[in-house]
């Protein structure tokens, strides 16, 4: 079995290096800054830095180009044509720290857009044929962009042609498959639904994109630069750095509300059991909330604003209080006050269950995890330290074997995989990894208690990434476990640090928070 990996191990910050021998930045130069920092993090602490030249100009382009438009549905070729102007002076315009490709491309993709938009919106009230046998090309690596207006145009037909009748076919299947349980749609209707569900997905789609602003388009640009270095190097603006760390922790600081879009509307869909939200029994799903009101402050509305948006207004510290004002099914507009406390994210928590099946399997422990989750703080989550939770559980039913599942599990924590690993081996090396300059660094399980000895699964296929693969690894050498799944995993050999540019960068207050650099630091050794 194949075993690569690539894990983030930490959240780090403090290089102190920046601002040496390159151009002025103005006081209010925040976009500039944020390049600068992204450089000279990878200049300083990547484990195989590259040229900035022409070859990297060159990848640039074309990757942000396929952020723009991978599917060839805005661009034409001549336009294409104008940002390929560009293509070779992308490394100077970074070395300037400029943005003149990036400023060019805003005013084409939004023209594109809507240009887009208007094909789409003629082409969908049109008349559908639902018995036209025209082909149309669904893989981006094979299409060209449209020759001109009229081309685009017709791409559009084709597009709506394509998803409706592919829908109106998913729709004769999904009612084959119920039965008469729920009454049969006659085809008209179903060909109608087809149309109505298209039409809506389309339209919820143009109003997101309407809605990015410079600095979403920016984030995708600084991502492009990144990942050429390596494709997990990477840029995370303030937010999306925060919605990582919920995200591997597991934890926030809310109300345990889902919400989604819904036009110009903000959806609840989901109430996290245990949360505030869900203590106070008075927020419901498919409840729209209308205003958002910090206590003692004056009311937002957030009618039209992005859900991202509004998440940013509900979430808080907890102990403060947030009052939503929200329709009701019956349309009655009520306020309900809610005070913020910690929420836990249980999706990706580490669960476990007994399975029997008579004449195969009797009395077998069954771990599921997605993720290799921690908060990297003391008394934070940790799912080395809850996959010890269940196993105790399961112990105590005596349990005549474990399975741990990692299929999908596409990795995290590296100090919780080696904790992890502790468990079912008394001591001993888990990995070893080097960094820019050779050196190697071995990680090791220093404990000498086994938590648990009997026969042992791990479950992989080929999504299983990261600490997943490393534990599947470890165990297989010390002839632990057995592995079962796929012949090789994911496979990616990397470690990745998080970089502070906050902390990097010394001054410029007025700018921050800057954001994030997502770093490949190291790399595992046999």
């Amino acid at each position: 079995m194949v075993f690569r990996s690539s894990v983030v191990i930490a959240i780090l910050g403090g290089l102190y290096f920046f601002n040496q021998g390159q151009p002025k930045i103005t006081a209010n130069d925040k976009e500039a800054l944020i390049l600068q920092g992204l450089m000279q993090t990878i200049e300083y602490v990547h484990y195989a830095p590259k040229k900035v030249d022409d070859e990297m100009s060159k990848t640039i382009f074309k990757s942000y180009m396929d952020k723009m438009d991978g599917y060839k549905r805005y661009f034409t070729q001549k336009d294409v044509e104008q940002l390929k102007k560009y293509e070779m002076s992308i490394d100077d315009q970074i070395n300037a720290l400029k943005f003149d490709f990036f400023n060019a491309s805003l005013p084409m993709l939004e023209n594109g857009l809507t240009k887009a938009e208007k094909y789409f919106t003629e082409a969908i009230d049109a008349q559908v044929n639902f018995n036209k046998g025209d082909m149309y090309e669904t893989d981006p690596d094979k299409m060209t962009f449209a020759k001109n207006d009229d081309d685009l145009k017709e791409r559009w037909k084709q597009i709506v042609q394509w998803d409706i009748t592919t829908k109106w076919i998913q729709n004769i299947d999904t009612q084959k498959e119920k039965g008469n349980k729920e009454g049969n749609k006659t085809d008209e209707e179903l060909k109608l639904d087809a149309i109505k569900e298209v039409k809506k997905r389309y339209v919820d789609f143009f109003d997101r994109m309407h809605k990015l602003r410079r600095s979403d388009r920016l984030e995708a640009y600084l991502g492009s630069i990144a990942n050429y270095f390596d494709p997990h190097t990477d840029y995370f603006s303030p937010k999306e750095k925060q919605d990582f760390d919920i995200n591997m922790g597991g934890k926030l600081e809310g109300i345990g509300a889902r919400l989604q879009t819904e036009g110009d509307y903000t959806k609840v869909f989901n109430i996290v059991v245990g949360g505030p939200a869900w203590k106070t029994k008075k927020l419901e799903d498919n409840d729209i909330i209308m205003k958002v009101t910090q206590k003692g402050q004056e009311p937002v509305d957030i009618t039209g604003m992005r859900v991202d948006d509004v998440v940013q207004l509900v979430r808080g510290k907890k102990g403060t209080v947030v009052i939503l004002t929200v329709k009701k099914k019956d349309n009655s507009i009520v306020d309900i006050e809610i005070e913020r406390d910690e929420v836990q994210l249980d999706d990706s928590k580490a669960k476990s269950v007994i399975i029997n099946m008579p004449g195969k399997i009797q009395n077998i422990g069954y771990i599921n995890l997605p993720k290799f989750y921690s908060t990297f703080e003391d008394g934070g989550n940790s799912c080395a330290a809850d996959v010890a939770t269940e196993i105790k559980k399961l112990k105590a039913q005596h349990v005549n074997g474990i399975i741990l599942d990692l299929r999908n599990n596409s990795g995290g924590s590296l100090n919780d995989v080696v904790d992890m690993s502790g468990l079912f081996i008394e001591e001993g090396p888990i990995v070893q990894v080097k960094d820019r300059s050779g050196r190697p660094s071995l990680h090791m399980d220093k404990d000498k208690s086994v938590l648990y000895d009997g026969p042992f699964i791990i479950m992989v296929n080929q999504y299983s990434a990261s600490a997943s693969e490393i534990i599947a690894a470890a165990m297989q050498d010390y002839n632990r476990a057995i592995i079962v799944g796929s012949t090789s995993t994911f496979g990616k050999g990397t470690v990745q640090r998080f970089y502070d540019l906050d902390r990097g960068i010394s001054g410029y207050d007025n700018l921050k928070p800057l954001g994030n650099v997502k770093m490949t630091t190291q790399k595992f050794t046999e």
